[in-house]
């Protein structure tokens, strides 16, 4: 018998979620719920680490995702999605499976994801220009993910769907050594 890869098994749970999310008329409620469990990823990685580790007693972690889900006052959709990843064993997938519902949130909206490298934070003036900029370039509706890259040195990168536009100075560095290295 043939072992479904982890990607392959995520998806399907992403695929289940999402449609329960959009039969019970609440996507963009839930998504909103994604997000906010995605943050606790990050906030809470080390409770999230304990709770993905591979148990055989599921009375150990159904109590605390109907805890967390109590807590952070999630929809029964997503109460019952995660109580359910909790019971078939999946917790160590849950990031996984929140970053595919979010994709198949943006493809159901109609939005680009785009990741904007940059060496500062931008300021908000900035983030509204390559919002709009971005906008207009691709016709359809974008959402912007900055992170910080000091190995840029300078300038941005931005990448998004299979493209990458590199405008940083590292990148133009090693063009121009690249360039007298050939002319060596």
């Amino acid at each position: 018998m043939q072992k479904d890869s982890k990607f392959k098994i995520a998806d399907m749970y992403a695929k289940a979620w999402f449609g329960a999310a959009v039969d019970n008329k609440c996507v963009d409620d839930v998504f909103a719920e994604v997000m906010a469990l995605k943050a606790s990823f990050e906030q809470n990685r080390d409770m999230w680490v304990k709770l993905s580790c591979p148990v055989d007693d599921t009375n150990l972690v159904l109590p605390l995702i109907k805890d967390i889900s109590k807590k952070m006052k999630f929809s029964n959709v997503t109460a019952e999605t995660l109580q359910l990843i909790g019971e078939n064993k999946r917790i160590d997938l849950l990031e996984l499976i929140a970053d595919n519902f979010k994709n198949l949130y943006y493809k159901h909206k109609g939005v680009i994801e785009v990741n904007v490298d940059t060496v500062i934070d931008l300021t908000p003036s900035q983030r509204d220009t390559l919002q709009n900029i971005m906008e207009e370039k691709l016709h359809q509706k974008v959402t912007l993910n900055f992170r910080i890259n000091p190995e840029i040195l300078g300038g941005l990168a931005l990448s998004f769907n299979s493209f990458l536009i590199d405008d940083t100075l590292s990148t133009k560095i090693k063009g121009l050594e690249q360039l007298i290295m050939g002319q060596n």
